[in-house]
């Protein structure tokens, strides 16, 4: 269902600001929850965002609006360059899913009166580079999306998960968009640390296009949002194997299965000319 009006100070406020291109205030949370951990066990790479404790959110967030964040699976892994050091070259990325972690308004001392019941309509989805090998440019067009429905029942905090299955040759984005808030006072939003963060990593879009999420927050050189990707190097489709599982033909085992192959060969032409 699609709302066109929002009865809260955090609404009328962002409204405000759209008008004079100011940059919004995010919200501080009140006790701030921990990161989730990923499950034991998990197979290939997972490249989690965060890089600190959480501290943030934004209740503003209009039906529609948008969170976007940059994943690269050829990070180091280490604080700041989140990955699993994985490389492009002859490979490709196949995507299993992604998470991310919202709250309610409870989560911040419900500022609107926010009771934390209703739900949220809400779709993650996969972005290319709007300009290949720039993530400066932000997010193109959504190659893949899931849209489900979250149940708020005043928990706080939520970790939203959803299967994916795109398959990618670099850098992209996973998003966010919040698609419906019922009742409509009952806002559900991404969260994010208080560590600096470059420019390109993550973006916001609140209806009037993709911002950079450090020209779009006051002080939103801080914050990585809480979300992980996952999935898994693979074989470029129709290209070589990776160096890593190419096979050596000048190894013992190998140069054993090829001799073996020669005199199967030369068996058959000896029966043949029989």
């Amino acid at each position: 269902m699609s709302k066109k009006y929002k009865y809260s100070f955090a609404a009328v406020a962002l409204a405000a600001s759209s008008l004079s291109l100011a940059q919004v205030t995010a919200d501080s949370l009140v006790n701030a929850p921990a990161v989730p951990e990923q499950p034991s066990g998990v197979i290939g790479c997972v490249v989690d965002n965060p890089q600190g404790s959480i501290t943030s959110g934004f209740l503003g967030w209009s039906e529609g609006g948008t969170h976007a964040v940059l994943v690269d699976p050829t990070g180091t892994g280490d604080p700041g360059d989140p990955g699993c050091a994985g490389s492009f070259g002859g490979q490709q990325f196949r995507l299993s899913g992604a998470t991310f972690l919202v709250a309610d308004g409870t989560a911040f001392s419900s500022p609107n009166g926010e009771t934390g019941i209703g739900t949220t309509t809400y779709t993650i989805s996969v972005h290319p580079l709007a300009t290949p090998g720039d993530p400066t440019a932000g997010p193109a067009a959504a190659i893949e999306s899931v849209q489900q429905v979250l149940n708020m029942d005043a928990s706080a905090t939520y970790n939203l998960a959803a299967t994916l299955e795109s398959v990618v040759t670099g850098p992209f984005f996973v998003a966010i968009t919040f698609n419906d808030f019922e009742p409509n006072s009952e806002v559900a939003t991404t969260l994010w640390d208080g560590v600096a963060r470059p420019l390109g990593r993550q973006f916001a879009d609140n209806g009037s296009g993709f911002v950079d999420h450090t020209d779009f927050f006051n002080n939103g050189n801080l914050g990585w949002v809480v979300m992980s990707a996952s999935g898994d190097f693979e074989p470029l489709a129709g290209g070589p194997l990776p160096e890593s599982q190419a096979v050596n033909v000048n190894s013992p085992w190998a140069m054993a299965i090829l001799m073996m192959l020669v005199a199967g060969f030369g068996l058959v032409i000896v029966r043949r000319a029989i």
